[in-house]
């Protein structure tokens, strides 16, 4: 395993990180039991890894209590414990009490960096940093890091809190962009990326040019992947999870080979991000989507939100228009093939966010979203 010196803050941290969730919606082997859990967790770390990602809300707390039982006091100070408050307790009070029952799960005496999950339209950003400060102060957590803010939110939330740490999404369909990535390395950020290996069904074209690398380099996609990724800049630590010990191993290895000059200039070219603005329009809300789940088709069912979503469209509406109609990410859509008369795309992930910025523009369907094309 390869380490790095992000900055002061991280001098020695593994150039890949541990996304550590347990029974999540991509989690096919949902019955693995907490044994086989933490020889999972061991053997990660025994690969080298020292960066262990989680958040309270993975199972219910259950992510954070393997953890908890597979780390030694002995090895503690060496190994870097990241962890999220979820959206619905970002109150003064609730980041509070969410952080000790963290504690209490991690059976340890602090964090070592302790991110918002996703921000909440409901609560002021002062009122969360407030409390993130105060349990910094105290001791109990040593760095304060957002997950899923946009360079724009990041930049607002900067006033409140000295932020050391950024986690977004950084695969092969989503990446952060060179701006960003300037503005995180003046700041001397460490970027976690997190979903290093996503990628939607289908991707044909991705998958050709992962193969002919896969058989010049005698690796695998994925470690062509991971090794690209990990490489875009000093700043980023890949955070990759796996229930099978081999693809641990594996993974492990994706940085113990170089990749040439002239093919990371053509995986930048191939996976680079399609990012645009679209026309509301010309996007299909399918009834059930790729989560097979059923959802509103009409801008009356979203603002109702019958189903209880949180944060709500319309709250994620109000927050628009407190931050100039700033949405916190993309929607991800598919080329439509079936109804290209009416639609070009369909709307294969971010269903909240579409329905916020319908209700943001009062309906006015010509109005464009940010959207990451597949």
């Amino acid at each position: 395993m390869k380490y790095k010196a992000v900055n002061i803050n991280f001098p020695n941290m593994s150039a890949m990180g541990i996304g550590h969730s347990v029974i999540d919606s991509s989690d096919k082997r949902k019955n693995i039991s907490d044994s086989e859990r933490i020889k999972l967790l061991r053997c990660s770390l025994d690969c080298g890894m020292n960066l262990i990602d989680t958040a309270e809300n993975y199972g219910n707390g259950k992510s954070e209590e393997i953890i908890g039982k597979t780390l030694v006091k002995s090895e503690r100070d060496k190994i870097y414990i990241s962890t999220k408050v979820s959206p619905e307790n970002l109150n003064f009070n609730g980041v509070i009490k969410s952080c000790h029952d963290s504690l209490k799960r991690l059976q340890t005496d602090y964090i070592d960096i302790y991110q918002i999950h996703w921000p909440n339209p409901d609560v002021e950003l002062k009122e969360t940093f407030d409390a993130l400060n105060k349990l910094k102060d105290s001791g109990f957590i040593k760095h304060i890091g957002v997950s899923n803010f946009s360079n724009y939110l990041y930049r607002q939330a900067k006033e409140y809190a000295n932020i050391e740490v950024v986690q977004l999404e950084h695969n092969s369909i989503s990446q952060i962009s060179g701006a960003d990535f300037l503005s995180y390395n003046e700041d001397n950020i460490l970027v976690i990326g997190y979903s290093p290996l996503y990628m939607p069904p289908d991707y044909r074209d991705k998958f050709r040019i992962l193969k002919i690398m896969e058989e010049k380099y005698k690796t695998t996609k994925q470690q062509i992947l991971l090794n690209w990724i990990s490489n875009t800049n000093n700043n980023l630590i890949p955070i990759a999870k796996s229930n099978n010990a081999t693809n641990i191993y594996s993974n492990s290895k994706s940085l113990d080979f170089d990749i040439d000059e002239s093919d990371i200039k053509i995986l930048n070219l191939i996976l680079r991000t399609r990012h645009e603005y679209i026309p509301m329009k010309y996007i299909k809300i399918t009834l059930y989507g790729r989560e097979d789940k059923e959802f509103y088709q009409t801008i009356q069912e979203a603002v109702e939100n019958r189903f209880g979503l949180y944060p709500s469209p319309q709250s994620l509406a109000s927050w628009m228009s407190k931050y100039n109609g700033h949405l916190v990410k993309p929607i991800k859509v598919l080329r439509e093939s079936t109804d290209q008369e009416k639609y070009r795309y369909e709307l294969y992930e971010g269903r909240v966010r579409f329905w916020a910025n319908v209700i943001y523009n009062n309906g006015n369907m010509e109005k464009t979203i940010s959207t990451i094309i597949l």
